[in-house]
């Protein structure tokens, strides 16, 4: 149990207007790691793996579990689980900027409008409706796909799979978590490249420091990276990330992704529910409503306990990266109670807190070069769906978000 907590600074200032240069490291604050009492209590909280925690663009404090030393401390890449999402809705504002969507209320039919779609759309459950879906819809979770089983536990292998995931007429327009891999589709399909391809060919992740090879992002069978999960990234680059949203998509003088997306994706767009914490839900970003404006307070969230939490009223961020939620909860409470003068939001969950992950699931071997060969050799090989082989994916697989 955490020992009573006592405020060891004074409640930290909003942050200054000027946008730190996020491809440089982080600059250690002056109250960098002294605060013994308070690095104690972090220690007891054996939950957490690494974590770092921003003030003003620099360093207030950072951890390391011993056992990530092996693997790099700090500098370890960790499973972000569907804190992807968030990395996505970044690439996704990109993608806009750059020119390729004209803006987030296309519909699918109108990206996959090309002859080569049709024996693809012949093949999709329920596709008049389907067609219509934006991709405001799938970045706010509101397209109509919802959380069935199979569809948590394996990310799609082609675009007719993601399709075909679970849907429901009547889900549509209302809050339901789901696996937003067509927008990896999307994104593909515009460009030419794959998720990591277009992040490395537009700049956005050099603008954060991020060189080819630094992170990991598992492929589908297609060669493609997939937004539902599965991208490996150190406390630091997840940091990264959310001073570039603290900074509204700058980073020095550059303009990573517009000051408009940014406002939207941090936007309450819809109400997510009491099964979620009762929070609102951006574009893939969590909006906290427990405090005026909603988006005060935003995070990123991603499955047994990986954060990204923006404080914006204070000009903090905290990343972290865990083996389950309690501890996650644990360390951004201590947090705001040290630093920022008391509890701000609680973070929502990712998934429903009562369904246990199995204790021997495997980490995935992650991939990290993007496979040689056009974008039609790609999508040439036939893939199969049906329910039996998703099963024997889960069984193989059996991980959660």
């Amino acid at each position: 149990m955490l020992r009573p907590l006592v405020l060891a600074l004074s409640v930290l200032p909003a942050a200054a207007d000027d946008a730190f240069d996020l491809s440089l490291p982080f600059a250690q604050s002056s109250a960098y790691n002294t605060q013994t009492a308070f690095l104690d209590d972090v220690a007891q909280i054996s939950g957490v793996k690494t974590a770092m925690f921003l003030h003003d663009s620099e360093v207030v404090f950072d951890y390391a579990r011993s056992d990530t030393t092996s693997s790099g401390g700090l500098d370890s890449l960790q499973v972000q689980w569907s804190v992807t999402k968030s990395w996505a809705s970044f690439l996704m504002g990109v993608l806009i900027d750059e020119g390729y969507l004209a803006n987030e209320h296309v519909t699918l039919e109108e990206v996959f409008t090309s002859p080569d779609y049709d024996s693809t759309w012949a093949s999709v459950t329920n596709a008049a409706a389907k067609k219509t879906i934006t991709v405001q819809e799938l970045l706010t979770q509101t397209a109509g796909y919802w959380w069935c089983w199979w569809e948590w536990h394996a990310n799609p292998d082609s675009l007719l799979q993601a399709l075909n995931f679970c849907w429901a007429s009547s889900t549509r327009g209302s809050f339901s978590y789901a696996n937003p891999s067509i927008l990896a589709y999307i994104l593909y399909e515009l460009t030419g490249e794959t998720p990591l391809e277009f992040a490395t060919s537009t700049g956005a992740f050099a603008a954060l420091g991020i060189a080819p090879g630094d992170l990991t992002w598992e492929q589908n069978a297609e060669g493609i990276e997939m937004f539902g999960y599965g991208m490996y990234a150190s406390a630091a680059q997840m940091a990264k990330l959310g001073q570039l949203y603290m900074q509204h998509g700058k980073s020095g003088a550059t303009q990573v992704v517009s000051r408009a997306w940014v406002a939207r994706s941090q936007s309450p767009h819809v109400l997510t529910g009491d099964d979620w914490g009762g929070d609102h839900y951006g574009y893939l970003w969590w909006v906290h409503g427990c405090s005026a404006p909603y988006n005060s307070t935003y995070s990123a969230v991603g499955n047994d306990g990986q954060y990204i939490t923006l404080f914006q009223e204070h000009g903090a961020v905290l990343a972290c990266t865990s083996d389950n939620y309690d501890a996650a909860d644990d360390l951004t409470e201590l947090a705001e109670n040290y630093f920022l003068g008391g509890r701000q939001c609680p973070t929502p969950h990712s998934e429903p807190r009562p369904t246990p992950r199995p204790t021997t699931s495997p980490r995935p071997t992650p991939i990290v070069e993007v496979s040689a060969g056009s974008r039609s050799a790609r999508l040439s090989s036939p893939i199969s769906w049906a329910l039996p082989s998703a099963l024997v994916l889960v069984a193989l697989r059996t991980k959660e978000l």
